[in-house]
């Protein structure tokens, strides 16, 4: 990315060196290992999001993207242009990868940097989710339970792989190589309890928004006047969680 970041002019209408999406910069933060939301030994969820290792990473991404701008985009499609050979590099979640199926260049595919070659494993994540719920006072809580969990049950047994296997690799990628990448990315799929939770959580997922604002220097400078609001907020949609009943006994 370093090198991809000195290639091409936007303003003269050339390739882009590197595209990327808000919600993508924000996975680079898990990629590296990091996560919003945590568990603690005894299993309960904290905000875990600020360390060291994040204020290191929040200062290298602000230095990079402010060295950068004239190669760096927030507002683009990459999706749309790296098919039309527009950008050397993007990063696009898999479901966008269908755009690739019509493409005359020749592409690979990559999984999310790791932060430092001792880090345990690669980290994918999901540029958002869905979630389906039951409302509170419904009349039968336990059976609206056990539908969807069958619907999604076997959605995950016969769905998935099913589009997994013949549209991503059967389809999308272009060469074997980029077929068994897929397969990393898919196995390092990490789903953090905050990320997809954000906006209940007083948008504690919102990583990049900062980073774009230029305002701050240090992740520091922002964080800790979020903390609590983080923390009070966590805790109020934990509790609403305990009090479905049958469930906040189990989790």
């Amino acid at each position: 990315m370093e090198m991809a970041a000195e290639v091409g002019d936007v303003e003269g209408g050339e390739i882009v060196g590197v595209a990327l999406t808000r919600k993508s910069t924000d996975c680079l933060f898990q990629a590296s290992g990091l996560k919003f939301v945590d568990k603690n030994q005894e299993g309960e969820y904290y905000v875990s999001m600020y360390s060291d290792q994040a204020e290191t990473l929040y200062q290298r991404l602000s230095a990079y993207i402010g060295a950068n701008n004239n190669v760096y985009k927030y507002g683009g499609m990459p999706n749309v242009e790296f098919p039309e050979g527009k950008t050397l590099i993007a990063a696009m979640t898999l479901g966008n990868t269908a755009s690739l199926r019509n493409s005359n260049i020749r592409f690979g595919v990559t999984v999310f940097p790791k932060y430092q070659s001792s880090q345990d494993s690669y980290y994918s994540t999901t540029a958002g989710s869905s979630v389906f719920a039951v409302i509170k006072n419904a009349p039968d809580p336990e059976m609206s339970a056990v539908i969807l969990e069958a619907l999604n049950a076997k959605f995950h047994q016969h769905v998935t792989p099913a589009i997994f296997e013949q549209t991503l690799q059967g389809k999308v990628a272009n060469q074997p190589k980029a077929a068994s990448m897929m397969e990393v990315i898919r196995d390092t799929l990490y789903f953090d309890f905050g990320f997809i939770y954000s906006a209940s959580l007083a948008n504690i997922a919102s990583f990049t928004s900062f980073i774009e604002s230029g305002s701050y220097e240090t992740m520091s400078l922002w964080y800790h006047a979020k903390e609590e609001g983080y923390k009070s907020r966590l805790d109020a949609f934990l509790e609403d969680y305990r009090n479905i009943p049958n469930l906040g006994k189990e989790n």
